[in-house]
């Protein structure tokens, strides 16, 4: 298979004009490396996993991603967005407080979709054949309530400091034992 390189989308270097000839709008070197600074700031500020990306659309514009996740600025503040289904977004005016919006909202999903699965019987081993069954698919074993797995996600994404990162435990034993998650602690980021 070729690939096709789409060359319209190579900025161009003329004077202090850093520019791709389909954007078109004069982006400067300036703000490239601006982006790439930010960019690479941002991700080092909320941890482990996170990497820059840097793209020209009207502007030089960056974000931060691990996984599923991106952090951008906005005019405002910031935003949190995810690619999974159901999608979680945030918007505020620190990331790290995007990022904690978007941790509870996820958390809360899971929560929740584990009490109604488990209400209706369908993480119970001993339950009835589900239309699951018919295609080789245990439920259980998908969804099932893992208190491991949970302590483990904790520790993968824990960044901040020391307090902010004792939090994120705390919110993880508070998931596994079925307790509201506490409110955020520690230092955030700007």
């Amino acid at each position: 298979m070729e690939v096709v390189l789409d060359t319209e989308w190579i900025p161009l270097k003329e004077g202090d004009i850093f520019c791709s000839p389909a954007c078109g709008l004069g982006c400067t070197r300036v703000n490239y490396e601006d982006a790439i600074v930010a960019g690479y700031e941002l991700a080092c500020r909320l941890g482990d996993g996170w990497s820059p990306r840097v793209w020209e659309n009207g502007r030089w514009n960056y974000q931060a991603c691990k996984g599923t996740l991106t952090i951008s600025p906005t005019k405002t503040g910031w935003k949190a967005l995810t690619t999974t289904r159901p999608q979680f977004s945030s918007s505020g005016p620190t990331a790290q407080g995007v990022l904690e919006d978007i941790l509870s909202q996820g958390a809360t999903a899971l929560l929740g979709l584990t009490k109604d699965l488990s209400a209706i019987g369908a993480l119970d081993k001993e339950s009835k054949p589900t239309p699951w069954a018919a295609h080789d698919f245990d439920p259980v074993e998908a969804v099932v309530h893992d208190d491991k797995l949970v302590r483990d996600f904790a520790v993968a994404i824990q960044h901040g400091d020391a307090e902010h990162r004792g939090w994120l435990f705390d919110c993880a034993e508070a998931f596994v034992a079925g307790e509201p998650l506490p409110a955020p602690r520690g230092g955030s980021l700007t």
